[in-house]
């Protein structure tokens, strides 16, 4: 343990750690990226990439040629979605035909504010501390991507961050669209959609998934899709085959994360076929262990097909297990674990009269006198979607989507920069003896205005995001990529998983302040024994007591009656 006394140290520790100080340092954060981002566009000379070829394909469209296969710029034929058509159709526009550039590049700079502006928010209603703002403003990388290449990934991280916002608001059929959009823009946003779907079963059941596919997410990419499928059938085709290419070869030239495998490896269809059902074996492993907390249910697949209704829980199911475990082994004793502490009265009311209801319909549903309905309320069934769980496990799917892509260029870096700070610091806790909550807790405990105590947890913890976010932003900026920086981009990634998936299980982000861990539960069993302990000691004490009592009434004479009276007595007492 460190002793901090410093006054310049104690204050930058409050400004990093203390939450008051969150929106403070997110609207300095946005300034100084408005000035940067004016002081690049001007000083630091555009690089010409795909502008040109996006243009060239709008010029097209608005010429009134919607055949997918006729629509070719100076880099090949377009290869993104509706959505991505009818972006640069308008900066076409704007731009006074792609001529313009100085003023795109401005636009780009409006969606990168944009972009943080939301990323902040969903960090704030995480609970992020302040410390991490930082890093989402200091990639240089990041910077060239949006303002000096104008590539089209931009608009879809910016639609992205908004339909995590409103997922962590449970507007469900807004997000939806959201996500639709961003999909619509360019396909790799469909490495979301599995978790989103999860976290919408969860949050509004199977028939309430159901319509958020149907209206949101499929409705809007017939909207894009339509102009592109009229008048010819094979026009529909045509647009399929071209916006959602899964076969689509990647250039040994450009990939950043495969470059330590080796060309031959690289541009093998096996090695292709492994990352594909590697990539699905760890989206089911972690839908299966942690994504599935705020429901419960061992298996999602059971909870779509069966419908059954909200089964909230503070626990996951390995820690269920183990608390049913622990109570048999307290032989007994009755176990009550506080997890309303942290809850308004009102707040506890209003769950317990949920969870009445909730046994209620199911008692009826079992005798045959009430049907289940077709939708859950919004409150009865997502209490355990929280705002956390929401991001972590949003993050989590993309990054792992990303660590088994086949190739990942230089762009695709602004699919998932703005994740990884949290998420690192989520990882922090698979080496932290505390949970997020206790650590905030103890924290809070901990600050004074003469002193504050550092514990080593805290150390290696602020040294693993920092050193994981400094190798990565190392490695993204190495061009172009070698042996070594392929390595770190693909290991820094993998890590970053790991850790998630090990404090998830430890800690779930889904009503985390409920959850109590293994060795809190062991230490309010052992805290319980000891008082039966106790209580039995003053029990006997009173029966000795008793017994000397009865002793002293009895006369000597009478001793061969004093055993039954005693024991009778005893068993009065």
């Amino acid at each position: 343990m460190i002793l901090i006394k410093n006054k310049v140290a104690l204050k930058l520790l409050h400004l990093a750690n203390d939450r008051k100080y969150s929106m403070t340092v997110c609207g300095v954060l946005l300034a100084l990226e408005a000035v940067l981002l004016v002081a690049i566009i001007h000083k630091v000379p555009y690089t010409e990439i795909d502008w040109k070829a996006y243009m060239e394909q709008a010029a097209l469209i608005l010429g009134g040629e919607y055949d997918y296969s006729k629509i070719v710029g100076g880099t090949g034929p377009m290869v993104y979605p509706g959505g991505h058509a009818r972006i640069f159709t308008a900066l076409y526009d704007v731009t006074s035909g792609g001529e313009n550039v100085r003023l795109a590049q401005y636009i780009y700079a409006a969606v990168y504010l944009g972009t943080q502006f939301f990323a902040f928010t969903v960090y704030l209603l995480a609970d992020a501390p302040p410390y991490l703002f930082p890093l989402l403003c200091l990639s240089k990388r990041l910077h060239s991507i949006y303002v000096l290449r104008l590539f089209n990934d931009v608009f879809g991280t910016f639609a992205m961050t908004f339909c995590v916002f409103t997922l962590q608001n449970q507007m469900w059929l807004l997000s939806g669209l959201w996500m639709s959009l961003a999909i619509g823009i360019k396909m790799n946003f469909m490495l979301y959609l599995p978790a989103f779907l999860l976290i919408t079963l969860q949050g509004m059941s199977r028939n309430g998934l159901l319509v958020v596919f149907a209206l949101s997410i499929a409705g809007i990419q017939v909207f894009l899709a339509l102009p592109f499928c009229n008048p010819s059938p094979d026009h529909i085709w045509s647009y399929l085959g071209g916006a959602f290419d899964l076969s689509r070869a990647f250039m040994w030239k450009w990939t950043v994360n495969w470059r330590f495998v080796g060309q031959k490896v690289f541009e093998n269809r096996k090695f292709h076929g492994i990352l594909l059902w590697t990539h699905l074996t760890a989206l089911i492993g972690f839908a299966c262990t942690i994504w599935n907390a705020p429901s419960g249910y061992q298996n999602p697949f059971d909870m779509f097909f069966t419908n059954p209704p909200p089964a909230p829980r503070g626990l996951t199911a390995a820690q269920r297990a183990e608390w049913d475990r622990i109570r048999q082994e307290a032989s007994g004793h009755e176990v009550q674990f506080d997890v309303q502490q942290k809850r308004s009265k009102r707040e506890q009311k209003r769950l317990q009269d949920q969870e009445e209801e909730i046994k209620k319909q199911q008692v009826a549903q079992a005798e045959g006198r009430e049907k289940p309905p077709l939708f859950y309320s919004r409150t009865q069934f997502s209490t355990l979607v929280t705002q956390e769980y929401v991001f972590v496990t949003m993050a989590t799917c993309n990054l792992i989507g990303v660590l088994f892509a086949r190739s990942l260029h230089y762009q695709f870096y602004s699919w998932f920069y703005w994740t990884m700070p949290f998420l690192l610091y989520r990882a922090t806790y698979a080496i932290s003896p505390l949970s997020p909550m206790q650590s905030t807790l103890r924290y809070e405990g901990r600050l004074g205005k003469t002193e504050i105590r550092i514990y080593a947890s805290d150390i290696v913890g602020f040294v693993f995001i920092i050193g994981t976010w400094a190798l990565q932003e190392y490695a993204w900026n190495v061009y172009p990529s070698t042996f070594w920086s392929s390595i770190i981009a693909v290991g820094c990634i993998a890590v970053t998983i790991v850790g998630v998936y090990v404090s998830e299980n430890r800690y779930p982000s889904a009503n985390n302040t409920e959850a109590p861990t293994s060795n809190e539960l062991q230490r309010y069993l052992a805290q319980v024994e000891k008082e039966n302990e106790i209580k039995a000691k003053e029990k006997a004490l009173m029966e000795e007591t008793a017994d000397a009592v009865a002793d002293a009434d009895v006369p000597k004479a009478s001793s061969v009656s004093k055993k039954p009276k005693t024991k009778s007595r005893k068993k009065k007492f």
